[in-house]
């Protein structure tokens, strides 16, 4: 364990001493959570502990990260990790738990596509970097290249698909735990919104340039 970050676990950090020490971590590390806020973390994560599944032993490192989303989870690790300052609502959290629940749950196949998928929104930014090449390399021959524009077009759609279900489904399980006056749906909408759009910039993009080829 690094200095600057605190590992615990769902189960501790449910009872009041785990959030005693989660409060003394969060004294040196952009303060501490209100009495309201911490109490809707440890309902939140009774509720969790409730579930059907084993979450009890799930690994949950509090920490300063580079993640884009300040929150992120390695369910083959039993592992959930979050910024200290994202501590104060518990929507992120249960939602990277929800995660957890999914992937452990699901099968191969489903978590491979779920790598591939996620592996294909990483990549986005070399969408129109690879529109302007085919249109370079291709120019001369427009029916070819509006060819290779369709299937990359169905492809990356087809790809997005896993991700956004499955960021669907943990944000629902994530709304089914949080305390009902926490309960965001505007939050929900622009997580799930968020992955919608990026999922649907790349295919936009190759069917925009196949009609300007």
């Amino acid at each position: 364990m690094q200095p600057n970050e605190h590992l615990t676990t769902v189960e501790t950090l449910s009872q009041p001493a785990g959030l005693d020490e989660l409060q003394t971590y969060l004294g040196t590390a952009g303060g501490p959570l209100t009495p309201d806020q911490l109490s809707a973390l440890g309902e939140m994560l009774q509720s969790e502990l409730s579930s059907p599944q084993q979450m009890g032993n799930i690994d949950i490192r509090v920490g300063p990260t580079r993640l884009g989303g300040g929150a992120a989870a390695f369910p083959i690790r039993g592992l959930v990790t979050i910024d200290p300052k994202m501590v104060n609502n518990p929507f992120p959290l249960a939602h990277e738990l929800g995660h957890v629940k999914s992937i452990r749950e699901s099968g191969d196949l489903y978590k491979m596509l779920q790598g591939a998928s996620r592996g294909m929104l990483a990549s986005n930014s070399i969408t129109i970097p690879a529109v302007i090449a085919i249109a370079a390399l291709l120019r001369k021959n427009p029916i070819v290249a509006r060819k290779l524009l369709n299937v990359a077009a169905g492809v990356t759609a087809v790809g997005a698909i896993p991700t956004v279900v499955e960021e669907t489904s943990a944000t629902l399980d994530a709304l089914k735990h949080v305390p009902e006056h926490l309960r965001n749906t505007s939050m929900a909408i622009n997580n799930i919104g968020g992955y919608a759009v990026s999922g649907a910039v790349p295919p936009l993009a190759f069917l925009l340039a196949k009609k300007l080829l």
